[in-house]
């Protein structure tokens, strides 16, 4: 630890060091794990939030639990150093207030110039103290002002830590519920979000290749065209170069030919000319040469960058071209997985259905049984027909079943409606829809159980037959069979409620059936 921040001594509350200066750096033991010192700083806090965010990028619901768990420690670690640093600030101001009014006193008694000319001994000491308060205040405040950065540091980080730790809190419980949604599948289910979850993450690898690969030719095109301009500009100088070696001969022989000038009083500058032409052409191929060595130093590093960039691209390729064969292995996997889920889907449907024909005949009897079976088959695949022909074969038919029960009866079956459970009712309906080859999606028709307990209440059935027109205007009267088995499966309406709902399938699918009906269930 370092001498600046080891506590010496304590004077008046406060920590000082060896220096005797007030320690205002915030201490306290950071969470483990999170790579973070003593003392608040941002180089180790961020080393800590760059680890947070690696485990957050997991997505798993343990490992968001563990960084909960060492986030909200951290919170509170913080919080506590907040609290530390609110303290040492308040010690801190009051410590200034304290000296300033010492200062303030001392000004009002200060010596004067003529006793301080005088030497007087008094005076020189109050004038000392005055000093030496004078530069207490200004560490005072300097104290003061360091501890008031510090609680913002501390305050700043600890907004931090709590605005990461309710994130992480809001991934959690997306990740639990997303957990157990999983967990509440079957296993064709899950194997259908694990194939998708595949092929999904297959494809995220294909697209970001893809970037890779785009990168990489823009890359390469680049160094192509640099390359293409060197060796442009290089058979360019070395044309000249050509030019300037043949001017270089052509010199030295002028100044062979002209050096019997040499000593020649009035004609020696000729010589003397010729040999400093030799000196300039020189330096000019000296010149020429050195750009020519430069330019195939480039030329070779330009030649090493592309083939190094021309093996990352076929690299790429060939990765690219093995994400092309796993997409079309997940895609080939998640259709077994789905055709898997569909007859398991489909198994459960008749699993279900075998067992509602299985609870109605010990319920009503095998004649009753055997009348749903036929509504059930026989509207497998037919259209809805007259609204009106279908009310009006109810109503002849509601008008006998009335006279067999009574208003209690009638409240007996709102109750049981009341009480429904629609999750039970959306699940019911799902499998008899899958068992009578309904296709697309289909609604619980929440509206049905108000529409029926408001017929059971006025008398009136029309908006019942109006609702159900258009709710199965599109999958047919099989949507009608599947609701009114729902009904009868989820709910305790008991016999005349059963009666109510099958009439109601008979006026749709078939209105000599209704003639059956009662006889059907001993009625």
């Amino acid at each position: 630890m370092s001498d600046s921040v080891t506590v010496s001594y304590y004077k008046d509350g406060l920590p000082y060091n060896a220096k005797g200066e007030v320690i205002i750096t915030i201490t306290g033991k950071p969470p483990e794990g999170t790579g973070g010192g003593g003392s608040v700083s941002t180089g180790n806090y961020g080393g800590a939030t760059s680890q947070i965010g690696h485990s957050l990028a997991k997505w798993s619901t343990k490992n968001l639990q563990k960084t909960k768990a060492a986030q909200a420690k951290r919170e509170l670690e913080f919080r506590q150093i907040v609290e530390k640093a609110k303290t040492s600030l308040a010690a801190m101001t009051n410590k200034l207030n304290a000296i300033t009014a010492q200062a303030v006193a001392a000004a009002h008694s200060g010596p004067s110039a003529v006793d301080l000319a005088h030497n007087n001994n008094a005076a020189m000491e109050a004038e000392a103290k005055r000093l030496a308060l004078a530069k207490a205040e200004a560490k005072a405040r300097e104290d003061a002002r360091k501890a008031e950065e510090a609680l913002k540091i501390a305050q700043q980080k600890h907004e931090e830590e709590a605005k990461q730790l309710a994130e992480t809190e809001r991934k959690l419980k997306l990740a639990e519920e997303e957990e157990k949604r999983i967990a509440a599948l079957s296993q064709e289910a899950k194997d259908v979000e694990y194939a998708k979850k595949n092929l999904e993450d297959s494809k995220s690898k294909l697209a970001s290749e893809d970037q890779n690969i785009s990168s990489l030719r823009k890359k390469n095109d680049s160094y192509k065209i640099s390359l293409n301009n060197e060796n442009k500009q290089i058979t360019s100088k070395r044309a000249e170069l050509e030019k300037l070696q043949s001017e270089l001969l052509q010199a030295v022989e002028t100044s062979k030919k002209l050096q019997h000038l040499a000593n020649d009083p009035n004609q020696s500058r000729l010589f003397f000319n010729a040999r400093s032409n030799i000196v300039r052409i020189s330096n000019l191929k000296d010149k020429k040469e050195s750009e020519i060595s430069s330019s195939e130093k480039r030329i070779n590093q330009l030649n090493n960058e592309l083939k190094n960039t021309q093996k990352s691209l076929d690299q790429a390729l060939a990765r690219r071209n093995q994400n092309l064969k796993e997409i079309s292995s997940n895609e080939l996997k998640l259709k077994v997985a789905n055709e898997k889920l569909s007859q398991a889907l489909i198994k459960d449907a008749i699993d279900t259905t075998v067992g509602f024909f299985k609870d109605i005949t010990e319920k009503y009897g095998k004649k009753y049984s055997d009348l749903a079976k036929n509504l059930a088959e026989k509207a497998k695949g037919k259209k809805i027909g007259n609204v009106n022909e279908a009310f009006a074969a109810y109503e002849k038919y509601k008008n006998v079943l009335d006279k067999k029960f009574g208003a209690k009866d009638r409240e007996a079956i709102i109750n049981a409606l009341k009480s429904a459970d629609y999750a039970d009712l959306a699940k019911h309906l799902n499998q008899f829809a899958k068992y009578l080859k309904i296709t697309g999606r289909v609604s619980a028709g929440y509206d049905i159980y108000s529409d029926i307990q408001n017929a059971l209440k006025t008398g009136q059935w029309k908006p019942l037959f109006l609702t159900l027109e258009k709710i199965s205007f599109d999958a047919g009267v099989a949507y009608i069979v599947a609701i009114m088995f729902s009904i009868i499966a989820t709910t305790s309406i008991g016999i005349f409620g059963v009666a109510i709902v099958t009439g109601i399938i008979c006026a749709f699918v078939d209105k000599n059936d209704l003639e059956l009906l009662n006889n059907s269930l001993g009625l």
